[in-house]
C-alpha cells in the first residue's frame, strides 16, 4: 500500500505541475495575444483610416487636375507663345479699324521670359480720331484679349481730331 500511495502522490503532484503549468503557459500567452490583437486593432484601425486618407486625397488630386485644366485653357488663350505677339501690329490696327480710329503701332523692346516671369513686349501706339471714338479705343485696349498693361497714357484733346500716346506691354508665354 506504501507504493500505491507514494505512486498516488507522484501522480496527484505530477498532474498538479502539470495543470499549473498549463494554466500559467494560458495566462502568460492569454496576455500575449489580448496585447497583440489590441496592436492588430490598432493596426487596422491606421490602415483603414490611411486607406480613407489616400481615397480623400486622389479625389482632390482628380478635382485638381480637373481645375487646372480648365485654368491653363484660360490662361493659354489670355497669355499668347511668344510667336504670336508679332502679329501685334495686325491686331491694333483691326481694334482701331472698328473703333472708328487711327492707329500707328511701334514695337519699343522685347523683354525674355525669365524662370517663372513671363516675357513681355513693349510698345508705343500713336492713336488719333474723334475724342470719343479715341476714349472707345481705351477702353477696348483695356478689354484687349491678350495679358496686356498699359503703362502710361496721354491725351491731348483738339478739334476735329484728338490723338492718344498709349505706352504698354503684352506678355507672352514660352
Amino acid at each position: 500500500m506504501g507504493d500505491f500511495r507514494k505512486k498516488l502522490i507522484f501522480e496527484i503532484t505530477l498532474t498538479t505541475v502539470v495543470v499549473l503549468s498549463l494554466a500559467a503557459g494560458i495566462l502568460f500567452f492569454g496576455s500575449n495575444i489580448t496585447a497583440s490583437a489590441v496592436r492588430i486593432q490598432n493596426a487596422r484601425t491606421e490602415v483603414l483610416s490611411r486607406w480613407s486618407s489616400l481615397n480623400s486625397l486622389a479625389l482632390l488630386l482628380g478635382d485638381y487636375n480637373n481645375k487646372a485644366k480648365e485654368y491653363m485653357g484660360v490662361m493659354e488663350q489670355a497669355v499668347p507663345v511668344q510667336d504670336q505677339v508679332f502679329n501685334l501690329n495686325r491686331e491694333f490696327r483691326a481694334l482701331a479699324t472698328q473703333g472708328g480710329v487711327d492707329a500707328a503701332y511701334t514695337f519699343v523692346e522685347e523683354q525674355k521670359p525669365e524662370a517663372e516671369a513671363l516675357g513681355a513686349v513693349r510698345y508705343q501706339l500713336n492713336v488719333s480720331g474723334d475724342y470719343d471714338k479715341v476714349l472707345r479705343f481705351m477702353k477696348s485696349l483695356e478689354n484687349f484679349r491678350y495679358l496686356s498693361t498699359i503703362d502710361h497714357t496721354r491725351v491731348e484733346r483738339g478739334t476735329p481730331r484728338s490723338t492718344m500716346v498709349v505706352q504698354g506691354r503684352v506678355f507672352f508665354r514660352d
